[in-house]
Order: C-alpha cells, then structure tokens, then sequence
C-alpha cells in the first residue's frame, strides 16, 4: 500500500506500508510521474515502513525510472531501517544529479526538515 502527501507543490510524500513489489514500484512511478507532469522538477521523500520486505528486481527497474527521470528530480530523501538499501541508494547518489539523503526512521524528523529546506 503507497500513500501520498505533499510537503508543499514541488515535493511529494510517499510512505510504503507494504513490501515493495512490482505491483508497488509501478504504482509508486504512477504517481511520481503526475507530480513531475505538474511541476517539472520535484523533491522526492519516501518512507518505507519498518519490516517491509524489499524484492531487488523489481527496485532494479525502479531505480532505472528514478535515473531516467533524475533531471526532473532536485532531491530525493529516502527513510528506511534497511541497512542494504541504504547502501544501494548512496551507489545511486555517485551516478545522479539528485541531491540523495538516507535516513533511519529514527531520524524521519531530519528527512523531512531537510527535504523541506
């Protein structure tokens, strides 16, 4: 289950409250896609919810989206526990123009401070 919020009319919300499948990614590209359509450049924060399963193939095609469309993107925070996925999502940040911040969810207050500034 994706939901979103906005921060404010270039920054989109999303929080995971299901394990990320192909299902999620597709529905998660749906809406990023109205956002960028809207503003042409956005600022991306996604929470996944603690204990969520991740399936690494379909994120391997999310990540090809979030790389294709990286002009459109100034700054993606990402709140996870998952220490893997924090590491593939600095690998991300060498090869994109984003700005790329990861998170605990300890420290979800910092995400959206600074994917706020």
């Amino acid at each position: 289950m994706v939901s979103k919020f906005e921060f404010s009319g270039d920054t989109l919300g999303i929080m995971i409250k299901s394990d990320l499948n192909d299902a999620v990614f597709r529905e998660m590209q749906v809406i990023i896609k109205e956002k960028i359509s809207e503003y042409g450049k956005i600022n991306l924060f996604i929470e996944v919810e603690k204990g969520r399963h991740i399936d690494l193939i379909p994120l391997m095609k999310h990540l090809k989206f979030e790389i294709g469309n990286d002009k459109h993107l100034k700054k993606v925070a990402v709140v996870t526990d998952k220490e893997w996925f924090k590491n593939v999502l600095l690998v991300k940040d060498l090869i994109m123009n984003a700005d790329i911040e990861v998170f605990t969810t300890g420290d979800r207050m910092k995400a959206i401070s600074w994917i706020a500034e």
